[in-house]
């Protein structure tokens, strides 16, 4: 049976609490204002309710596109991390079975399979750190002393560093004769896929909605929860606030899930949940070295010779 991810409610109410807050003022003040402010020389005029109905389904329409923009973003990084789960066991599958046909080059050969997928295994969860902004250059990376070196020796990010530092064991296994013309050319078109994977996820993070557009959005939809309790009354006018609050709410909500989907890799209950793809990719890498990863852990226990 396939699983699927639930959005806890304290997530949403956390994410609009503030403007379901201003809403109900807004809202309340205006449907109950005959009932407790008219004394006070408080007046609101009533609008037709034509006005309110022309806003909500033009704010409708400009919602759905941006759900749709919003979601298109998140499948098109879900896709990225698609490929980066199948290039990264590509990858350990292809050093895996590395063979050569002279004695000599056996042990070479292992060595150079196992750093390659100790590599493999470390490059998704660095790339998650950088894409949510907890990355390095090394310092704090779980590995050896000589790959944090050559890491801090190179002024790029430490996902680029990893592709590099690997494309150049590459290089010198073929320089040594470890590597056959063949699994030279293999390997690297594994390790620039990974490269335009990463690129994908980069530009997506990076890439965000112009201010401008969801300021205006916000300034539509609060104009429209000002107008639609001018407009609705009910005979009864106790349900005039209720019927008020529930029809802005669908649209307050809406926009914030729709801002919240453009960024996918931040780690909220609807993004993509990239630190358990890592997470499996880990314990791929480390069941081909014979080695065990905790399941609910990002790997911090777990240990690579290299």
């Amino acid at each position: 049976m396939l699983l699927r991810k639930r959005i806890p409610l304290k997530y949403v109410g956390a994410l609009v609490w503030k403007e379901m807050i201003a809403a109900m003022i807004i809202a309340g003040t205006i449907s109950y204002y005959d009932e407790y402010f008219e004394d006070w020389g408080l007046i609101f005029p009533i609008v037709d309710m034509t006005i309110p109905s022309l806003l909500g389904t033009m704010i409708t329409l400009i919602l759905a596109f941006r759900m749709n923009q919003s979601y298109e973003r998140w499948w098109e990084a879900r896709k990225v991390w698609g490929g980066i789960v199948n290039d990264t066991r590509a990858l350990i599958r292809e050093v895996s079975f590395l063979s050569t046909r002279e004695k000599k080059g056996s042990e070479a050969q292992s060595q150079f399979s196992k750093d390659m997928i100790a590599m493999a295994m470390m490059w998704p969860n660095e790339l998650v750190k950088e894409l949510r902004g907890l990355g390095g250059k090394g310092e704090a990376l779980r590995m050896s002393e000589r790959l944090k070196a050559d890491l801090r020796n190179l002024n790029v990010h430490a996902p680029a560093g990893l592709l590099h530092i690997m494309q150049s064991r590459i290089h010198d296994a073929y320089q040594n004769e470890v590597l056959n013309d063949y699994q030279q050319v293999q390997l690297t078109d594994t390790l620039n896929r990974l490269g335009d994977h990463m690129g994908k996820a980069e530009r997506i993070k990076k890439t965000v909605f112009p201010h401008l557009y969801s300021i205006l959005i916000d300034a539509i939809i609060w104009f429209f929860v000002f107008l639609l309790p001018l407009a609705y009354r009910d005979p009864n006018k106790y349900f005039e606030f209720p019927v008020s609050m529930m029809i802005c709410t669908v649209f307050i909500v809406l926009e914030k899930l729709a801002e919240r989907l453009q960024d996918p890799f931040d780690g909220h209950p609807t993004d993509i949940p990239i630190q358990d793809i890592a997470n499996s990719l880990d314990r791929y890498g480390a069941g081909i070295l014979g080695e065990t990863v905790p399941l609910n852990n990002s790997n911090e226990d777990t240990f690579f010779v290299m």
